[in-house]
């Protein structure tokens, strides 16, 4: 069953997907997968754009600590938009090896 396969096998099948979409699809098949997903989809580089950006947020606020997961952060949003600040300051975060 799909309960039975163990987490490491889980995280090595996550990283071959990829489509975010589909991993978010994984993180709703049950609580077990929801970690794994989550880690392939934050561990591959994250494009934001202005619309995406308060999700993210969010989410990251939500749970702190996956933002240490997030290594490339590529930002497709306007120096004046309002949240730019609020998304620098995560941008900030040890983990992020790229901007």
């Amino acid at each position: 069953t799909f309960d039975s396969i163990p987490i490491e096998i889980l995280h090595l099948i996550f990283q071959h997907i990829d489509s975010a979409w589909y991993l978010g699809q994984c993180r709703h098949v049950c609580k077990r997968w929801s970690a794994p997903a989550e880690s392939a989809m934050l561990c591959r580089p994250v494009f934001i754009r202005s619309r995406n950006m308060m999700p993210l947020l969010a989410y990251l606020t939500k749970k702190p600590s996956n933002a240490k997961l997030i290594k490339d952060l590529y930002l497709g949003i306007h120096a004046n938009d309002s949240s730019a600040t609020q998304l620098l300051q995560l941008a900030l975060t040890p983990s992020i090896e790229r901007i």
